[in-house]
């Protein structure tokens, strides 16, 4: 069985939407998965309405989240991947769990490398040709210099319209590959 994590901060937005549209994709392609998702600062206490869910189900994706989940080393060690909203999670996580670094991508950095690599032969082979691929870890805490989710949290339709199209895409391109 696959094991992906999402992260983002809060716990509430970038990382509900791609947990939800991989699921959703893993499903379709058939592929025994379970999905996670946490943040590196989460919102526990942060009750009442999520956008996300919201949003997903204009697009027609109905899915539950629990309420904002801290990561912990439980869902860390477990995870055969690890894809996060920016740059500075996958910083803080190897901070945190140096071992699970080569196995921690922004989710734009995993498909873009997908796209431009195209890796098969499963979900092995995928994960250690982008291993194997990735630019010095330094290049992490360059501005820019790594792709990742805009936050769409408070800003118009269109801007969240916009950023769950993009994980999508990148959610459906990295399925592609494990297929």
């Amino acid at each position: 069985m696959l094991r992906i994590l999402t992260v983002c901060t809060h716990n509430r937005t970038r990382s509900v939407v791609a947990a939800a549209l991989l699921d959703q994709h893993l499903t379709a392609a058939g592929i025994d998965h379970e999905v996670a998702s946490a943040g590196v600062d989460p919102a526990p206490d942060w009750f009442g309405h999520n956008p996300a869910i919201s949003h997903l189900a204009d697009h027609g994706i109905i899915t539950e989240h629990q309420s904002s989940r801290p990561i912990d080393h439980e869902v860390v060690r477990t995870a055969d991947v690890i894809l996060t909203a920016e740059p500075e999670h996958v910083v803080w996580i190897a901070g945190q769990w140096p071992e699970v670094y080569r196995r921690t991508f922004t989710l734009p950095e995993a498909a873009e490398m997908t796209r431009r690599l195209a890796p098969s032969g499963g979900f092995e082979q995928w994960l250690e040709c982008l291993a194997s691929n990735r630019p010095p870890a330094r290049t992490y805490l360059a501005r820019g210099a790594i792709p990742m989710i805009a936050d769409p949290t408070g800003q118009s339709k269109e801007m969240w319209d916009s950023v769950i199209a993009t994980i999508d895409e990148d959610c459906r391109t990295i399925v592609s590959a494990l297929e």
